[in-house]
């Protein structure tokens, strides 16, 4: 027989209590709750059945008890913990790790912000799915995030997901594809345009009238001639000293 308390209505235990089913008082949608006495444990596992029907909410729940009783024959952990809870021993097991500042962003920072206050079984294949659009939303610099950006992060989750399933902290890894990459060619002179730069450069240095400015397009004509000439990436450049230089020269000269 249904009752009624101050929080619940058509509240209903089952099976000397290992079952029980209502509705909350302050749910905007009248779904049922599922309430399972967890095996062997002091408390209770709780989920939405996600259904305004009555039997359909029972059936759910004696499916979700019997579940229950199966992960805990097979020695998992059945009372599912906090999103947060488990992120947070993580990202301490990950600490000493080369891109720990990646996952500290990704997972203690994003994804946590979007899953953090639910438990780990609420997390799956839809739910991660739904983060991704959330991300795509999302701006950095005033521009949306690049697809390698998602991408890397579905790196970051799936590593997290497949730690915490070797604790058993959910049954199962979702499975969720990454964010495909997009691919764009990157802006590049082409032979007209080069021998153009090349042509007008030393005029260009010549031009200046104060021997300080001429110094500065002078290292600057030269940085344009090494990215051009050996291929190398802007940052790579970025810790090349001129000694580099300089023995590069004398290599080549000596040969």
């Amino acid at each position: 027989m249904a009752t009624a308390t101050q929080s619940y209505i058509d509240f209903e235990s089952f099976d000397d209590g290992e079952i029980a089913i209502y509705r909350r008082r302050d749910n905007k949608v009248p779904t049922y709750q599922a309430r399972i006495l967890a095996p062997r444990t002091a408390g209770y596992v709780i989920r939405s059945a996600r259904t305004s029907n009555r039997d359909d909410a029972y059936a759910f729940a004696k499916e979700l008890r019997d579940d229950l009783k199966f992960r805990h024959r097979m020695g998992e952990n059945v009372k599912s913990r906090q999103a947060k809870t488990v992120i947070s021993e993580y990202l301490k097991s990950q600490a000493s790790h080369s891109r720990f500042e990646n996952t500290q962003v990704t997972i203690g920072k994003h994804f946590n912000a979007f899953v953090g206050n639910k438990n780990m079984d609420a997390i799956d294949t839809a739910l991660i799915e739904d983060y991704f659009e959330e991300r795509k939303k999302a701006e950095r610099y005033g521009r949306k995030l690049a697809s390698s950006t998602l991408n890397s992060e579905g790196g970051e989750i799936r590593r997290f997901l497949k730690w915490a399933s070797s604790r058993k902290y959910i049954k199962a890894i979702p499975d969720f594809k990454k964010v495909p990459l997009k691919t764009k060619a990157r802006p590049a002179f082409d032979r007209t345009a080069y021998e153009r730069l090349t042509r007008n450069a030393r005029h260009w240095v010549n031009q200046a009238e104060h021997s300080r400015v001429r110094r500065d397009r002078v290292l600057l004509w030269n940085y344009v001639l090494i990215l051009a000439n050996t291929g190398i990436r802007v940052g790579e450049a970025r810790n090349l000293q001129w000694r580099d230089i300089f023995k590069s020269a004398n290599r080549m000269g000596n040969q």
